[in-house]
């Protein structure tokens, strides 16, 4: 199964939380993408840091989320950019913000809402 296939797996772990079962699934497909991450899976490590940051399959750990968004981005997977703008954004780190923001331009990462955020939070 390819780390394309196993993210398809993500969104079952929004419904019905608290049960046992969907917990237990929920690690298992972030443990999946751990070891993937950790064998240097630019995807793997971008959703690994989401999962980080949620605390969805893993314990919520906003450090960890940061490290890994930021693996992610140095070894390719540029879309990390635009969480790491709007996790200092949300977080009112706006130093950190801008830095992300102008990776984000950078790399052309951008998203369609991304500029009506940006204005939003005062980024222009």
């Amino acid at each position: 199964m390819t780390t394309y296939e196993i993210i398809q797996f993500i969104p079952s772990c929004t419904v019905d939380e608290g049960s046992e079962q969907l917990d237990q699934y929920c690690r298992a497909v972030f443990s999946e993408l751990l070891a993937r991450a950790d064998q240097g899976d630019c995807l793997a490590m971008h959703h690994v840091g989401f999962l980080y940051s949620v605390g969805m399959g893993a314990d919520h750990n906003f450090p960890l989320a940061l490290k890994w968004l930021e693996r992610a981005f140095n070894c390719g997977h540029h879309f990390s950019a635009n969480n790491l703008w709007l996790y200092c954004v949300d977080s009112g780190e706006n130093d950190k913000a801008v830095y992300w923001y102008r990776k984000m331009l950078d790399t052309r990462s951008q998203v369609a809402a991304l500029p009506d955020r940006a204005r939003a939070n005062g980024f222009e």
